[in-house]
C-alpha cells in the first residue's frame, strides 16, 4: 500500500512574520514631581520637576474629585515649571488639602499633601 499525503495543508503554507518597532507613545512614562510648595497667606506657589508641559495646578480637599477644588482658578504651569494659585475661602486656612497636577484631559497626574496657608503657627 502506498501512502498518499493528500496535498499541502494550510499550516504548511503559512509562514509567521513578526515585526517589532518602537512605539509612538512614550515607552517610559515619566511622572512629574512637585518639588517645592511655598505659601504666602492664601497664595500657594508650586514648582514641578521633570515633564510638566501642559499641566495645571489645583488644590483640592479630595484629590480625585475636581469639584472639591478650593482655589479661585486652576492655573497652568509656566515654562519654568511653576504655578501660583489662590485659595478662595480664608476659613480653610490651617486645614489639610492636596495639591494636584492635572493634564489637559483633566486627569490627575501627581499629588502632594499640604496645609492651607502653610504650616500651622504655634
Amino acid at each position: 500500500m502506498e501512502y498518499d499525503h493528500g496535498g499541502i495543508s494550510l499550516q504548511e503554507c503559512l509562514v509567521l512574520e513578526l515585526s517589532v518597532s518602537p512605539s509612538t507613545s512614550h515607552a517610559f512614562h515619566i511622572t512629574p514631581e512637585i518639588t517645592d510648595v511655598a505659601w504666602k497667606g492664601l497664595r500657594c506657589t508650586i514648582a514641578a520637576d521633570s515633564v510638566f508641559e501642559g499641566l495645571s495646578a489645583d488644590i483640592r480637599t479630595q484629590p480625585g474629585n475636581p469639584s472639591s477644588s478650593i482655589v479661585v482658578s486652576v492655573n497652568r504651569l509656566k515654562d519654568n515649571g511653576t504655578a501660583s494659585v489662590v485659595v478662595e475661602n480664608e476659613d480653610l486656612e490651617g486645614s489639610e488639602a492636596t495639591i494636584v497636577l492635572i493634564n489637559q484631559k483633566g486627569e490627575l497626574v501627581t499629588q502632594v499633601k499640604t496645609t492651607v496657608g502653610g504650616e500651622e503657627k504655634k
